[in-house]
């Protein structure tokens, strides 16, 4: 089990893809998605920076509403829910792109942050540290989280997978 702390998230420039999918399309989904942006980096010159990692961001999440409904009736409903999201990777600047493919501009700011091992299935263990040391520590946390995917499921056993996750501070 990874530690769960509060840090200083940096302000990074992306490109990323808009989609609304369900739980079950999140892989035919994404992987698509990511060679969209691949696309545009290459032919725009961009590289991702040292140290940052490809992504999504998750919007619009309720996370009083996760927290109030349990462990078990959180994860029926992660299965239920239709995911607003951005998939992107970090760029080393900010370029103007067309079509799909956006620039989106993170923020720094203060987020909650642990990692999880293990397959994307079971990642919503390590959502429940995050909300256990929110309600324990009084913090408020903002509508959307971002997991980085530190290793390429190409590569590695789904055991091996590392997904850090970050939930900005409200």
């Amino acid at each position: 089990m990874s530690e769960v702390a509060v840090i200083e998230k940096p302000d990074f420039q992306a490109l990323v893809v808009h989609r609304v999918v369900g739980t079950f399309s999140l892989a035919r989904v994404m992987k698509p998605a990511y060679c969209m942006v691949m696309e545009k980096m290459q032919a725009a010159g961009l590289t991702c920076p040292e140290g940052l990692a490809p992504f999504t961001r998750y919007n619009g999440i309720d996370w009083r509403e996760m927290e109030k409904r349990g462990f078990g009736a959180m994860l029926r409903m992660m299965f239920a829910k239709k995911w607003d999201m951005d998939i992107g990777v970090p760029v080393d600047r900010k370029t103007e792109v067309q079509g799909e493919v956006f620039s989106l501009e993170c923020r720094p700011g203060k987020c909650v942050r642990t990692l999880h091992v293990g397959p994307y299935a079971k990642v919503a263990e390590a959502y429940t540290r995050i909300l256990k040391m929110a309600r324990d520590q009084g913090l408020e946390l903002a509508d959307h989280s971002y997991e980085l995917y530190l290793n390429d499921p190409c590569e590695v056993q789904s055991s091996e997978l590392k997904t850090e996750i970050l939930v900005p501070l409200a």
